[in-house]
């Protein structure tokens, strides 16, 4: 954890700031030690320099357990490392630009989050593009851990922290970015007030939530296994292959007949079915129900960006 960040760190609890009771310096990062919320007194652990903020009182859920072992999977290379979710890094960044309207000389000096960054490739991604930008990523699985190890850069701090209980101050952010991760939590609207909370005024935000007006392969998988979390790591996967393989097939033929242009490889429809069985949580939504989210929160500049992603300006 970098030093300039106790001033700015808040007990995800009761929102108090912290005080370093030990921990030894490095390149003005702290490696190991405590933090002591001054108000709650709950103890948050750094730890080779990743903070942990997650309540005293926080339950290791399925949704996180599930998580935490498809990025350690994705690691190991089981779902292919150059896309993810049918994206290549290139992909993922450009598309991250054009949503959030950034670029590098408007993003100069400003903070930008990745709520559920889980393996930390595209927000590695944006500091390493935007230097001049404070870029911020949290995530509630271990994965996190190893995405700290991956990218060390003096503009990126990663922390493992629960999107419903943010370790940040109210108006923080003047960029938020959440793709398909408030869905999974237990109350998906608590999640986007929560990312609301952290942004500042006039700043824009980006979610993605599934669409349940959308028949696609995965939900029908769902619908399908609908107890698949209780499943162990290497049934989940190796179920998530075998249903691959007749998406695959689907796929191609949708391409040949042009009614699909998208192109996905085994590896990746692996991965994308892996991550709709894993989590314990999975909720659909309509348009009107999330533009409802963004009414009750006084957004303005709404914007649908396909099925179903929005970004918005906070008033």
């Amino acid at each position: 954890m970098k030093i300039k960040y106790l001033k700015i760190i808040v007990c995800p609890k009761c929102k108090t700031k912290p005080i370093l009771l030990s921990g030894p310096y490095r390149k003005k990062e702290i490696l190991f030690g405590k933090l002591q919320c001054q108000k709650c007194k709950n103890i948050y652990q750094i730890t080779n320099g990743l903070s942990v903020m997650l309540k005293k009182d926080a339950v290791v859920s399925r949704t996180q357990k599930a998580f935490e072992k498809e990025w350690s999977l994705y690691y190991k290379g089981h779902f292919g490392i150059k896309d993810l979710y049918g994206k290549s890094e290139k992909e993922e960044l450009t598309d991250f630009e054009r949503l959030l309207q950034i670029n590098k000389k408007n993003v100069r000096r400003k903070r930008i989050l990745d709520a559920g960054c889980g393996s930390g490739r595209l927000t590695g991604n944006v500091a390493r593009k935007f230097k001049d930008a404070e870029v911020f990523g949290v995530d509630i699985g271990r994965s996190i851990v190893l995405a700290h190890e991956k990218y060390k850069l003096s503009n990126l701090e990663l922390i493992q922290a629960d999107i419903n209980f943010l370790p940040f101050p109210e108006y923080f952010f003047d960029y938020v970015w959440s793709e398909g991760v408030i869905h999974h939590t237990k109350n998906p609207e608590k999640s986007f007030k929560e990312l609301s909370r952290v942004l500042k005024k006039g700043g824009r935000i980006y979610i993605w939530v599934y669409p349940k007006y959308v028949l696609t392969p995965y939900l029908v998988y769902r619908k399908l296994f609908p107890k698949s979390y209780l499943l162990t790591t290497k049934r989940l996967y190796l179920l998530s292959y075998l249903l691959s393989i007749p998406t695959y097939i689907i796929y191609r033929l949708a391409n040949i007949l042009n009614l699909f242009t998208n192109s996905y490889k085994l590896k990746s429809l692996t991965f994308k079915i892996f991550d709709t069985l894993a989590p314990e949580h999975q909720y659909y939504f309509s348009k009107k129900e999330i533009l409802n989210w963004f009414r009750r929160q006084n957004y303005k500049d709404i914007e649908i960006v396909g099925d179903i992603g929005i970004t918005a300006v906070k008033s």
